[in-house]
């Protein structure tokens, strides 16, 4: 065994400065040298996993590079696109293109949701369809129960058959069926996903 004791320190190491290290391979230590500069390369080349550690971006001098959507998990690129199928106190009515709107590149879609501001009563259901390019993407169209004012309560939930949303494709919104007694108002309609 090699001690090295008493030596003064550095506190500014150049890559050529030679560093004294054991060397143990297979259970058998050898004391050997290498520069910082191999050192640090070596450890350059390992892949680590980093878990639990905080990278503060903002702070000076500090950077995140070489990330793209692809390398995030899908909750951290959630989006919501949508808007209003109507204003907020007519009465709905029934009808195609009642919102339309593109997305300019190519969307992921997760969840589908209608609200309204005033609920629907009766036995029929406000329902909606969405489109892209003139297609259904739902295999179960939206619906809001009577009485309510969100669809994410549904009954019966809405299901989506055709997720993959192309680069700037036209989405349109339709109103299928409005409630039995005409009351309902202020639709709107939200459409989750991500950026692919």
């Amino acid at each position: 065994m090699v001690t090295i004791n008493n030596l003064s320190d550095n506190a500014t190491p150049v890559e050529a400065d030679v560093l004294v290290h054991v060397d143990d391979v297979a259970g058998t230590p050898t004391t050997k040298k290498c520069t910082l500069g191999n050192a640090l390369a070596a450890y350059d080349a390992k892949t680590s996993t980093l878990t639990n550690k905080t990278f503060d971006a903002n702070g000076t001098g500090n950077s995140i590079s070489n990330i793209d959507l692809a390398d995030l998990s899908t909750g951290a690129k959630l989006e919501v696109w949508g808007g209003a199928m109507s204003d907020e106190t007519t009465v709905l009515t029934a009808g195609t293109d009642k919102l339309q709107f593109v997305i300019p590149y190519g969307f992921e879609v997760t969840a589908v949701l209608i609200t309204l501001s005033t609920a629907g009563t009766g036995a029929a259901l406000v329902t909606v369809d969405i489109n892209d390019d003139g297609s259904t993407i739902l295999g179960t169209k939206l619906t809001i129960d009577a009485s309510e004012k969100t669809s994410s309560t549904a009954a019966t939930a809405a299901t989506i058959a055709s997720s993959t949303i192309a680069a700037n494709s036209v989405i349109t919104c339709d109103i299928d069926t409005i409630d039995t007694d005409n009351v309902a108002a202020g639709l709107k309609v939200y459409i989750t996903g991500y950026q692919t």
